[in-house]
């Protein structure tokens, strides 16, 4: 398999490289950011390029063979910059993988987003009506359009998947769990609403299992991505409190929720489960305390 994996070096990224390096297959790392020479694998091919500079993207597909796989996983997260740019680097950049990258027999797999439903959605089925309310979610739908119509233009098995909440080692600092483990092990007190919001949250090595899987069998679709264990807020940070035994330092109800806060967020997987045969294997206890394990380990080295 020659393989091209887009934001290679990003969260998903790295953890996806790891779980598909021991296939020995031939891999590409396409991002605007690669590791520094000595912390790259010398298995591994490292692209740095912008998906919006078509010049530069053109120069690399004329270096490689044509790619059997192609795991889009490059995007512009929300709060990382303004609108127009998200919209042109998530759906224009999409455009621009697929016209340099991917031939009539290429499989896509894109990454991206249970937001799709809408900032409100509970037990999500991919049936469920799509309704994206911020412009991160109206680009993803965007995007997934562009790979769709690869898909019918070629009869090809192209592979939509909708995640729910990913945690896990390595996490953007960004991202809640993250960022209250982050502030307890600087031992500094994390200021949170009430914490009433319900949320899925999918380990990181539960979500490459799936790409994994799908990447092997070439299995087509559109597919939400989630654990099935939907849990408060307040209920992660008193399992966090437990791990990490600084309660004290967690500020419950300090802040206000925000302007047009979603209180339920969890998408049904079970379409997902019964063509994979595959279901989650961290509970999110388990989860927790390997990430506070894993930083604890990496302060004392």
């Amino acid at each position: 398999m020659n393989i091209l994996i887009t934001g290679g070096n990003g969260f998903v990224g790295k953890n996806l490289l790891r779980k598909l390096e021991p296939l020995q297959w031939n891999i590409t790392i396409l991002d605007r950011n690669i590791p520094d020479p000595e912390n790259r694998s010398d298995s591994v091919t490292f692209w740095q390029g912008d998906l919006l500079y078509q010049t530069g993207l053109k120069s690399l597909a004329a270096k490689s063979e044509p790619f059997d796989a192609i795991v889009h996983l490059a995007a512009m997260l929300p709060g990382s910059g303004d609108d127009i740019q998200m919209l042109r680097i998530n759906v224009d950049g999409t455009n621009n993988v697929i016209r340099y990258f991917a031939h009539p027999e290429t499989q896509i797999i894109f990454l991206s987003s249970g937001l799709v439903y809408g900032a409100y959605c509970f037990q999500a089925t991919e049936e469920s009506t799509v309704a994206p309310e911020h412009p991160y979610a109206k680009s993803k739908v965007l995007a997934e359009q562009c790979v769709l119509d690869f898909g019918d233009r070629h009869g090809n098995k192209t592979t939509i998947l909708r995640p729910s909440v990913l945690y896990g080692p390595g996490a953007p600092k960004g991202m809640f769990i993250q960022s209250m483990l982050n502030a307890l092990l600087e031992n500094q007190e994390f200021p949170m609403t009430a914490g009433e919001q319900f949320r899925d949250f999918l380990h990181i090595d539960d979500a490459v299992e799936v790409l994994s899987r799908i990447l092997r069998q070439r299995i087509p679709g559109v597919f939400n991505v989630a654990s099935g264990e939907v849990v408060s807020i307040s209920e992660v940070a008193d399992r966090v409190a437990e791990i990490s035994g600084k309660r004290n330092l967690i500020r419950k109800g300090v802040l206000p929720y925000r302007e047009n806060e979603s209180f339920q967020y969890s998408l049904d997987a079970k379409k997902l489960r019964n063509v994979l045969q595959w279901k989650p294997q961290v509970l999110l206890e388990n989860g927790l305390a390997d990430i506070w394990n894993h930083m604890n380990q990496e302060v004392i080295s």
